[in-house]
């Protein structure tokens, strides 16, 4: 419950020639706070903690819900599992990539760069809508931009390896 005393109250509507005023001496106000659990509840999966997502994913389809569905839970999930693991597979990239000896190699390092993470990027929104919409397993779907980038560095690792530049 809200308590306000001595005030005014300001509406604005859509016309800007149209301004309401309401002055009060008293002016009590009732909160429910039931309406904002509910709301929290109903959050939506980008904005709920790992151990939640994990929750629902084992309720399967009971856990959906009329403002997502259990493959946008997955999704997110499988989303949070697959990007701390892309410093990995970029260092697998970069590092045979910043051992080219040429000077004309080492001038492209930056657009090349640039090039990889917004690939990685597309991949990874791709996916995301892929696994979202169900059309693809969410699993598979999150962390294919992670085994496409992986399996790109192998041979370049190779190369790196054996002194090829």
């Amino acid at each position: 419950r809200l308590e306000l005393e001595h005030g005014e109250i300001h509406l604005e509507s859509a016309d800007p020639a149209t301004h309401r005023r309401i002055s009060f001496e008293s002016f009590d106000y009732s909160i429910d706070a039931a309406a904002l659990f509910e709301r929290a509840r109903s959050a939506r999966p980008s904005e709920m903690e790992q151990a939640r997502l994990a929750e629902l994913m084992a309720l399967g389809e009971a856990g959906g819900s009329a403002e997502w569905t259990p493959a946008q839970v997955q999704a997110h999930y499988h989303r949070r599992l697959a990007i701390p693991f892309a410093p990995f597979v970029f260092a697998a990239l970069g590092v045979p990539l910043g051992l080219r000896r040429s000077q004309s190699a080492r001038s492209w390092g930056v657009l090349v760069c640039v090039g990889l993470v917004a690939g990685y990027y597309m991949l990874l929104s791709f996916g995301q809508y892929l696994g979202e919409s169900g059309r693809m397993p969410a699993l598979l779907a999150l962390w294919l931009p992670n085994l496409c980038f992986a399996l790109a560095s192998l041979p370049l690792l190779r190369r790196a390896q054996h002194g090829i530049a």
